[in-house]
């Protein structure tokens, strides 16, 4: 019998190999108590958890696992074997076996080596990640040990550090390469080794490891390594410096955005040439010129001549022409001016109109003339005139939006009218480059819109998805209210790359200091209308606006007031062709969209009524949606029958070809009265499948009238002729309408789903056979309309649960006027909800109709829905008509009123 033996067992911690990110423990070798040789095992029987379990019961590797989490550490510890895990790890001859494979005998020191080589002196590639932490742990643990251990003394003379004290002592945070800019972090840690007294290099260099995380352990443990212990700190100091340097934006940002202030303009262009140079030592010079001016203000911008300037040294010569702007002095103590005092004259003129806005034909406009939006227009050379080309430049920055207004000369050249910038608000910086860009648009053209009602423009911008942007579209819910107030105008937006956009580009990123709003509202109109086209129809109109109330004229617009929105003033025939134009133009919208896109700038009578009318009398729209408003016609019933085959119903189920059978069609023949249903199962859909059916019906009782769909068998003259010479009276359902033949389509369902649960069930069994019996246990079961079951109705057959000395006596007269009565309450209670949601209309011979003429399955996606104006040749009942199609077939004319859209009043548009 086995006894307990003593051995040596060496655990580490390494990466998991199934998931990086974790580590787990694995049983290198195992090695006899007083041998020399160890006993290592292979990569696959390593796993300490999956392949050790028996190893975890003892005390000893329990507390080393729970010390040992570093991973790239090991612990080598002596344990004791119970006797039933001794043949395990050993057989009876000694040998060191697990799971039938004799472990490969090493040597311990030769293992240490090759797995946990010390670093001397290597380079970096040359050693695994669990090398060096291994190695440097070492270190850590030699330096670390009990005072009671005897420790080697420095050639110094120095005493032995303690690193826990230090750790503790340093006021510093860890460095994980990311988190502090490196020159600042190493000079604390050199002013705390100092206020430390720690003076040795080698002792700098392993209290550097303890302050180290992320990124920077990794380089710690390269570092060490290559460079040793031995190396003086300023050769780890230049090392650290150098491999975390500044990688960011940060500098390149500063530099990039460094803006004169104040002081003389030489100051500032050498200054921020040497900060563009420390980041780009090749900087183009044209690229280099453009950053510093771009950083000057606008009206030094505007100074300099750039065809004139090819270097720094002419950009400075020219500047030292133009004369800094005078620094600002503090004001004495003492008052030496008068304070202004406001007399009520004064006052006066203060709400005077803008003279620059008077001058340009822009009367009763109140503010300020320094902040008036077009004095620009008034300073500059060039000046508005509506009959040449717009050009609007746009761009937006982090800062704010900026644009130009620009216009096309008779002579060809391109001059700027009036220039635009304002701040961005806080909630805006966040916002995505594509919002801020059309933000740019939206705000210049709101500034300049009295210039741009009614005309055509071109917007350039730098960015390029603005460019195929469709303005008619919300594309993303963020945009949306921007572009329903671009699609007011008509524009184009062009594409410039952003080093030739630089106009723009200056004034969004040195915007206006404070956001500030007129105190007049914009004229808000649609491009649709111009504004000749709303004061011509306000002034044939004069005497008809003037009797609505809360109306308001604002610069010749008349305007209806309500609360704190106005909206203008439009007649009804006017409101009629902006009605047509927006429906039309933005696609063929809705009512609902239609009247949002006018409501909010415009004011009429009946808008809503007119709108709705217009967009249900589009002829594109009722011929092309499925959406219709309009549902005609109420639910109906054949009959109803009150006796058994006074009316049966014929139809096809398809779909049953394969699962173990032959035949592809189930046809079912139901009796209205009872519910019964008959069945039979073909490969094809023939006159002779439908006529068997029957037979197997008309043999034993009198079919009096036939309703079915229109099928090609159904409706041949072989069918029909047999029909004839039975008696039996042919209905005929309307085209495309299943609905007309309910009773079956609802046993349909109810047929399938029990087929498909018996042939999931009982799988080698053919599905014909399977759909008889699931006849024969419908027609055996109560209805859920009748109350009663389909076989006892016709035939008095029950199917009774209970023993029949216990059943109750029944009456097949009494319950058969049961049965029809509850089919009559059924229909009824049916009837209220199906016609909740339709209408009537009174369809008469002669009437034009669109049809909806074709199967939602067999129709193409682009194929139009409904088909038309058609006439009503003939009134068949209140729900079917026929139509005038052109069909030789008179059935194939018969159509349900719920397929039919009357033409509106006029013949449609």
């Amino acid at each position: 019998m086995d006894q307990a033996r003593k051995v040596r067992v060496c655990i580490t911690n390494e990466q998991n190999p199934n998931d990086s990110k974790s580590s787990m423990h694995f049983l290198k070798w195992i090695q006899l108590d007083g041998g020399d040789v160890i006993y290592e095992f292979p990569p696959e029987f390593q796993q300490l958890n999956s392949k050790h379990r028996t190893l975890l019961q003892i005390p000893t590797v329990k507390s080393v696992l729970k010390t040992l989490t570093r991973r790239g550490s090991y612990r080598i510890i002596a344990i004791t074997l119970p006797a039933t895990t001794v043949p395990l790890y050993f057989d009876d001859n000694g040998n060191s076996v697990f799971e039938e494979y004799y472990l490969e005998e090493k040597d311990l020191q030769k293992w240490k080596s090759e797995t946990y080589p010390v670093p001397t002196g290597q380079g970096p590639s040359q050693l695994s990640s669990e090398a060096q932490n291994a190695a440097i742990l070492e270190i850590l643990q030699k330096l670390t040990a009990t005072t009671e251990e005897p420790q080697p003394q420095r050639m110094e003379g120095t005493k032995r550090l303690n690193l826990t004290k230090i750790k503790s002592d340093f006021v510093l945070e860890n460095f994980d390469g990311k988190n502090f800019e490196v020159g600042r972090w190493l000079d604390i840690f050199i002013r705390e080794c100092d206020r430390c007294q720690v003076a040795n290099s080698a002792d700098k260099i392993l209290i550097l490891r303890l302050f180290m995380d992320g990124i920077a352990k990794n380089w710690y443990s390269s570092t060490l390594s290559d460079l040793g212990l031995d190396k003086n700190f300023t050769d780890w100091e230049t090392k650290m410096r150098e491999a975390f340097k500044e990688h960011g934006w940060k500098k390149i940002r500063e530099a990039y955005n460094f803006r004169y202030i104040g002081g003389p303009y030489v100051d500032y262009v050498l200054r921020k040439q040497s900060l563009l140079l420390e980041q780009e030592h090749t900087i183009d010079k044209t690229v280099q010129i453009n950053l510093i001016v771009t950083g000057l203000p606008v009206h030094v911008q505007d100074k300099l001549d750039r065809s004139k300037i090819d270097s720094i040294e002419q950009l400075l010569g020219e500047l030292r022409k133009i004369e800094p702007p005078p620094q600002k002095k503090n004001l004495p103590d003492t008052e030496t001016h008068p304070r202004k005092v406001f007399t009520p004259a004064a006052n006066y003129e203060q709400k005077k109109s803008c003279s620059i806005c008077n001058k340009l034909g822009y009367p009763g406009r109140f503010h300020p003339e320094a902040l008036c939006r077009n004095r620009s227009s008034a300073e500059h050379k060039g000046k508005h005139i509506k009959t040449l080309k717009i050009i609007i430049e746009t761009d937006a920055s982090g800062d704010g939006v900026g644009a130009v207004l620009k216009q096309v000369q008779e002579n060809g050249e391109i001059k700027p009218v009036a220039y635009f910038s304002k701040k961005l608000k806080d909630y805006q910086k966040k916002k995505k480059a594509i919002y801020l860009e059309c933000l740019a648009m939206k705000e210049a053209i709101k500034f300049w819109q009295h210039w741009l009602v009614g005309a055509t423009f071109q917007i350039i911008t730098d960015h390029k998805p603005l460019e195929a942007l469709k303005i008619n579209s919300r594309s993303d819910e963020e945009l949306g209210d921007m572009l329903l107030f671009l699609s007011q105008f008509d524009f184009r937006v062009t594409y410039r790359p952003g080093s030739t956009n630089m106009e723009a580009d200056c004034l969004s990123r040195n915007p206006v200091i404070e956001d500030y709003e007129y105190l007049e509202e914009f004229v808000k109109t649609v491009n649709f209308l111009t504004l000749s086209d709303i004061t011509t129809d306000q002034e044939n109109h004069s005497s008809e606006f003037n009797k609505i109330g809360n109306t308001r004229k604002e610069s010749g617009i008349i305007y209806k007031i309500k609360n704190t929105t106005k909206r203008i003033v439009i007649s009804e025939s006017l409101a009629d062709a902006l009605i047509k134009k927006v429906h039309l133009d933005f696609g063929h919208i809705g009512s609902a969209h239609v009247i949002k896109k006018i409501r909010q700038f415009y004011y009429t009578k009946n808008l809503d009524s007119k709108v709705k009318a217009y967009c249900q009398s589009c002829e594109l729209c009722i011929k092309n949606k499925t959406r219709n408003s309009s549902s005609y016609g109420y639910l109906s019933q054949l009959g109803p029958a009150r006796a058994p085959f006074e009316i049966v119903s014929l139809d096809t189920i398809g779909g049953f070809a394969g699962n173990r059978s032959s035949k592809r069609y189930l046809h079912l023949l139901v009796d209205h009265f009872t519910r019964y249903a008959f069945i039979s199962t073909s490969k094809n859909q023939t006159a002779d499948d439908f006529v068997k059916l029957i037979k197997k019906v008309q043999d034993k009782h009198q079919i009096k009238t036939l309703l079915t769909d229109q099928y090609s068998g159904i409706n041949s003259a072989e069918f029909k002729s047999y029909l004839k010479r039975e008696g039996i009276n042919l209905i005929f359902t309307a085209v495309n309408n299943p609905a007309s033949n309910g009773l079956n389509e609802r046993l349909n369902q109810t047929l399938v789903n029990r087929i498909r649960c018996k042939i999931n069930s009982s799988h080698g069994r053919a599905w014909s056979r399977i759909a008889e019996e699931c006849v024969q246990e419908y027609n055996s079961t109560d209805h859920s309309v009748t109350t009663f079951s389909p076989e006892y109705l016709l035939f008095g057959k029950t199917s009774p649960i209970v023993p029949n000395s216990l059943e109750p006596k029944s009456d097949i007269i009494r319950d058969r006027e049961a049965a029809f009565e509850n089919t009559i309450k059924n229909h009824n209670y049916n009837k209220r909800l199906y016609d909740r949601n339709r209408r009537h209309h009174d369809f008469k011979e002669g009437d034009l109709v669109y049809v909806d003429h074709s199967s939602k399955i067999q129709r193409n996606k682009l194929e139009e829905i409904r088909i038309g104006p058609l006439k009503i040749t003939k009134k068949i009942s209140t729900s079917i008509f026929e139509l005038d199609t052109g069909h030789r077939k008179k059935e194939s004319n018969m159509f349900h009123v719920s397929k039919l859209v009357p033409v509106p009043v006029g013949g449609g548009i």
